[in-house]
């Protein structure tokens, strides 16, 4: 019968197929298999970069909030201070009447 099927397909230029009725619902579903597991790996690759994006973003924010905390906190208002002295932005004098002025703030 498929030697049948097979003559008709070819002798209709493939009009006809010569596949069975079960050979076609095997190649639907290894299609429909392949699909899915297609999907599932884009699905689980757009997941881990979603992880990813959001371990960077904690980090981030993490890390902006440390900085303004420094910013805030005393020690690190002192050391902006000397940074600004020791790169000769301000004087030894504005230094040291900014540097009672945090201290006082204690």
């Amino acid at each position: 019968m498929g030697l049948i099927r097979k003559a008709a397909s070819l002798s209709t230029l493939g009009a006809v197929n010569y596949r069975s009725k079960d050979d076609r619902k095997v190649k639907v579903m290894e299609a429909n298999s392949k699909a899915e597991i297609k999907a599932e790996k884009e699905r689980l690759a757009i997941e881990r970069q979603r992880a990813s994006a959001a371990a960077v973003e904690a980090q981030a924010y993490a890390a902006a909030q440390a900085a303004a905390d420094e910013g805030n906190s005393v020690a690190g208002r002192l050391r902006q201070l000397d940074a600004l002295m020791q790169q000769g932005l301000i004087t030894a004098d504005d230094h040291a009447a900014r540097k009672v002025q945090i201290l006082a703030e204690i």
